[in-house]
């Protein structure tokens, strides 16, 4: 199932904050702090092998489309869905996001560059998610975890809980 863009979110106030259309580059940049993101949540050697053994490609994905995994590939759709993309220049921290709401999730407010863009960061750190194994969830509330299936700009979510299907939580690590 892909990553999908959710309506709503947080719009910037003021200045443009449109976001960047992607290159490579600024993937690859994303994809290392991606894997550092899960690493630090406890992966064995061969989880981190297998975030290690990902392929990218840049694409139009086509409408509310994000990002899609299949295989050990995934697919980034190359403007956010039309919103640009958030590319944090220091993407293991959270400074820009300023508003946490939960263990999992953070929002930035509209005077923040991520307001009005996808995060590119949490978009990568979710298709590594199906990587490892996980699935996505559609479910109300489960909308803060990494694996949701929607996203809103402004917002970023981190992996050290995420939900299985059996409804409860789990750190990465615990699926050794």
């Amino acid at each position: 199932m892909p990553l999908l863009a959710a309506p709503g979110g947080v719009e910037a106030q003021g200045e443009d904050l449109w976001g960047e259309v992607l290159t490579g580059d600024t993937l690859d940049s994303i994809v290392a702090a991606a894997i550092d993101r899960w690493a630090a949540t406890g992966l064995t050697d061969e989880q981190r092998a297998v975030l290690n053994s990902a392929t990218f490609e840049i694409a139009d994905l086509g409408g509310s489309y994000l990002g899609q995994e299949g295989g050990s590939h995934i697919r980034i759709n190359d403007d956010g869905a039309g919103h640009g993309w958030y590319v944090d220049a220091t993407p293991l921290t959270d400074d820009e996001f300023a508003n946490r709401v939960g263990d999992t999730r953070l929002i930035s407010d509209g005077t923040q560059a991520p307001a009005g863009q996808y995060d590119l960061l949490t978009v990568v750190m979710h298709e590594f998610g199906h990587l490892l194994g996980y699935d996505d969830t559609y479910a109300v509330d489960q909308s803060s975890t990494l694996m949701s299936g929607w996203l809103t700009t402004g917002e970023r979510r981190l992996p050290n809980v995420v939900y299985t299907p059996q409804d409860q939580y789990y750190s990465a690590n615990s699926f050794e």
